[in-house]
């Protein structure tokens, strides 16, 4: 499998879990979990556990879509600053309320370039 597209399932931060246990995961080379807004924080916790756990899990991807869902504060901001993504080319966040961050988007954007 090279593309998931689950956008609009109503996923939770435990499907999230339940999708990175899959055999499939580490060949994906796209990943779109948009328009799920019960995946936050700790649906990013539990992407950047895997991908610390397992060095396969999430290797090849190189487009990450979390549109839609509901990580919209600094400490869910510096997580996914913090994953390794060893390929990621396109992180697409549409639709998220950063306002209430008191630390500019851009400035982490900025750190990983």
């Amino acid at each position: 499998m090279k593309n998931l597209y689950l956008f609009q399932y109503n996923i939770s931060n435990i499907g999230v879990e339940n999708i990175l246990d899959s055999i499939f995961i580490d060949t994906l080379l796209l990943l779109n979990l948009s328009d799920n807004p019960n995946i936050n924080g700790d649906g990013i916790n539990i992407i950047k556990g895997k991908i610390q756990d397992n060095n396969n899990a999430l290797k090849e991807l190189l487009r990450l879509n979390l549109s839609g869902t509901s990580i919209n504060n600094d400490t869910v901001l510096e997580r996914l600053n913090q994953i390794q993504f060893s390929k990621l080319k396109k992180l697409i966040l549409q639709d998220i309320d950063f306002s209430k961050c008191q630390q500019s988007l851009a400035n982490i954007i900025k750190a990983k370039v």
